[in-house]
């Protein structure tokens, strides 16, 4: 109720504690992992408020507080990393909604988190690459970003393969000529 009406000084504060919680959680606590719930905290501002400043700054603290957790200790979990390149992408589209005067400090934390992922391994670093805003001219000129969309192009799910779709018609034929022969 507080953040549909506008209350208080922070909106976003128990946003950010519920995105800290599960996805950078105190292991020492015995605290579990879960980017579902952490995901599940910017759905539940999008429906409450849902103001793109607001989706974008919940994404992007999703995505640092992501790589906080990962660079002290070796995580190596494939589904994580899965769940930062998505949050990061769907980072670079918020940014791309706001308006000029509040895309550039969003810009620069982009490129921090780029730079983050190069200790990080798993390929997170090339993908982050391939999505990450970028400009046609100097690299200041922000009303001319562009985004690379490597991940989205070639990560679009598909239909089940020939195989799945079809049953296997040469095994099936070879078979059924072995047959007919003898």
């Amino acid at each position: 109720m507080h953040a549909r009406f506008d209350l208080g000084l922070d909106q976003l504060r128990p946003y950010k504690a519920t995105i800290s919680r599960w996805i950078n959680p105190d292991l020492m606590q015995n605290q579990a992992v879960s980017v579902s719930k952490a995901k599940k905290a910017i759905a539940n501002y999008r429906n409450a408020i849902g103001r793109p400043e607001g989706l974008a700054e919940l994404s992007v603290f999703f995505c640092e507080e992501a790589f906080s957790s990962v660079e002290p200790c070796s995580f190596g979990d494939e589904r994580y990393f899965v769940a930062l390149i998505r949050m990061y992408d769907r980072c670079v589209n918020f940014v791309l909604r706001l308006p000029l005067a509040q895309r550039r400090a969003y810009v620069e934390r982009l490129g921090k988190l780029r730079s983050r992922a190069k200790h990080v391994g798993w390929g997170v670093e090339d993908e982050l690459v391939g999505m990450m805003p970028i400009s046609t001219s100097s690299g200041k000129n922000y009303d001319t970003l562009h985004v690379r969309t490597r991940w989205r192009r070639h990560n679009q799910p598909r239909g089940p393969s020939p195989s799945v779709a079809e049953p296997r018609r040469p095994l099936l034929l070879a078979v059924l000529l072995c047959v007919l022969k003898t």
